[in-house]
């Protein structure tokens, strides 16, 4: 037998594009792809993948199982081991798709058209489409025939997310990670189309739940929440997308190491410059807006800083960016002329910012004087104020024993409250931490009530109160915890719950605007940590491995030991350092209080 061409096959297909390999292009940002290209030419380090990022791919695996098992038990699942070479798992693909199975996961794709290959989750016959949810498919639709008989597969891609809809519930939104999504099944899309004759129009995508942006629209189950991606419609402009993504991994195969300049460093600036003058539908230049850049966030980071990276700044993504550079207005000086000659709210907060932090100018907070409105959100000079800040739960945690039911304990795990009380030596700042016992709606309860408790122990000591936070989230997260436990509380507490009164110091910021040389957008930690570089403020953050996901995670982790050991969480030192990173937030917001207080109820 000569193997010959059948080697050949397996050569040419290992060279095609995988429907992964899109991942960074539909985020804006190819030059993670050039780093994972030539990045260890160049010296450089990537970084390891997050724990808490490894844990949400794991729990993604392990959804997917659950969820085939589930289909198992229904219908005939028909799987492609992934032990398979390319030529031979698109062998078993294409033989299962003759033998008619109605379900086949893990099916083996080649498109030899446009040189891309991948793996969906599950691809479905379109007669069984509607046994998944009923009108995924017409009765016209689900009779259009293929080689294979008169019925053809379509592409069912599994995502552990709670699909976010458009208000009217009936495709998918085109934000961050969905477009990425979007992207993978229209290649598979395409593949199948190639392979059984026919090309379907859409694909969907099944999550753990699906929901519209008000909520009015919510599925709690993943059958129900299978989301429609129509290329026919909505999602057509994917379809020319992926050409220039597959043009950009083209150009990507072709291209050199950079150059190296006078000092024998490697010359970044030439590189980005040069990528957008050879095509100016691509940029190499960092997408600081890409919040999935793990391996090259450091990297990216430097490079953005040494060429004033416009998406650095609040509010400026790789849209406004291109806009920008193609009216030539490339740096962040040029940027200021650009802002104050096209005003608007938006443009206006990013002249202040520009300007505050050029070099040129000497100023390291602005403005001089709040506008009296502003003024309002600040509790008065000399007076005692309390800080919020809340540590929450996603049902993150879910097992998936619930399937196709959505899982996991939403459930608010620690409140933060820090006292400021103004003394003739400066302030004392007292900090109370209120942290669930276990990871129970009873234990969330008990957390309430002593926290409440506490509330009215505070107000008969300094009378009514208002809390300060940062960002409308905590009044959010509150207004959600009291509504979990709303049956459980008396009147009495009710009562006291309409009595209480938030303040948002973002609002502030963000509106006045308040603006710090060295912060270029209104995260706390930003604005915390440069007035802590100025000597504004006294306190900042030293433990920068701990997040919101990162604390959420832990408390995971030490509930299922708490369980264990019949005790509670604040048993566990890895806890109390959640507490303590939960208790820096709180102080951070406090000084920053204060110091905005000394300096404009004074002046």
């Amino acid at each position: 037998m000569n193997l010959e061409p059948y080697q050949k096959w397996e050569e040419d297909i290992k060279s095609y594009i995988s429907a992964t390999k899109l991942f960074n292009y539909f985020l804006d940002d190819p030059l993670l792809d050039y780093l994972d290209k030539f990045g260890s030419y160049l010296g450089l380090e990537p970084s390891e993948i997050p724990e808490e990022i490894r844990y949400i791919l794991d729990k993604g695996v392990l959804f997917e199982k659950k969820v085939i098992d589930l289909i198992a038990k229904v219908i005939p699942v028909m799987t492609i081991s992934q032990k398979e070479s390319w030529t031979d798992g698109c062998l078993r693909t294409l033989q299962a798709m003759k033998e008619g199975h109605p379900i086949i996961y893990q099916g083996y794709l080649v498109n030899h058209n446009n040189k891309t290959k991948g793996i969906p989750d599950l691809l479905v016959r379109s007669d069984y489409l509607n046994k998944f949810k009923p009108g995924l498919i017409s009765d016209q639709d689900l009779m259009i025939g293929s080689y294979f008989g008169p019925w053809h597969y379509r592409v069912i891609d599994i995502k552990m997310s709670n699909i976010n809809l458009t208000v009217d519930g009936k495709y998918i939104i085109n934000s961050k990670l969905y477009k990425t999504y979007k992207a993978q099944v229209l290649v598979y899309n395409l593949a199948l189309g190639y392979l059984q004759g026919y090309q379907p129009l859409q694909a969907y995508l099944l999550g753990r739940g699906s929901h519209n942006y008000d909520n009015s629209l919510v599925n709690r189950d993943c059958f129900s929440s299978i989301a429609v991606v129509d290329y026919e419609d909505y999602d057509q402009d994917f379809l020319v997308k992926l050409n220039k993504a597959l043009e950009w991994h083209e150009t990507l195969n072709q291209m050199n190491l950079p150059s190296k300049n006078a000092t024998g460093q490697y010359d970044w600036g030439s590189v980005l410059n040069k990528q957008l003058n050879n095509n100016s539908e691509l940029s190499l230049r960092p997408n600081m807006k890409n919040n999935y850049d793990y391996r090259w966030n450091n990297f990216k980071n430097k490079i953005a800083a040494e060429t004033q990276d416009l998406t650095l700044l609040w509010n400026c993504g790789p849209a406004k960016r291109q806009e920008a550079l193609r009216l030539g207005y490339n740096d962040w000086s040029s940027y200021l002329k650009y802002c104050i000659e096209t005003p608007g709210l938006q443009n206006t907060t990013l002249s202040n910012i520009i300007y505050t932090n050029l070099d040129v100018n000497k100023e390291l907070i602005r403005p001089y004087k709040l506008d009296k409105e502003y003024l309002s959100f600040l509790p008065k000079l000399n007076t005692p104020f309390v800080v919020l800040d809340f540590e929450i739960s996603s049902n993150l945690n879910d097992d998936f024993e619930q399937l196709p039911y959505m899982g996991g304990v939403e459930i608010t795990f620690l409140i933060g409250a820090s006292i400021v009380i103004p003394l003739p030596n400066g302030p004392q700042y007292r900090y109370f931490p209120f942290l669930i016992d276990q990871m129970t709606h009873q234990c969330e309860y008990n957390l309430l009530k002593k926290f409440m408790n506490w509330v009215v122990d505070v107000q008969s000591s300094i009378g009514p109160i208002t809390f300060y936070h940062w960002s409308k989230a905590e009044p959010i997260f509150f207004e959600k915890m009291v509504e979990r436990q709303w049956d459980n509380l008396t009147e009495e507490d009710k009562n006291l719950l309409a009595t209480l009164q938030f303040s948002d110091l973002l609002t502030i910021f963000r509106y006045q605007p308040i603006t710090i040389k060295g912060a270029l957008n209104f995260g706390l930690k930003e604005i915390g940590k440069a007035m802590y570089t100025h000597g504004m403020i006294k306190s900042t953050w030293v433990n920068n491995d701990i997040n919101g996901l990162a604390a959420m995670l832990r408390i995971f982790k030490y509930n299922s030991e708490a369980i264990r050991l019949n005790t509670t969480l604040n048993y566990f030192k890895e806890v109390n350092d959640i507490v303590e990173y939960n208790m820096m937030d709180c102080q951070v917001l406090a000084e920053i209080i204060f110091f905005l207080q000394n300096k404009y109820f004074v002046n």
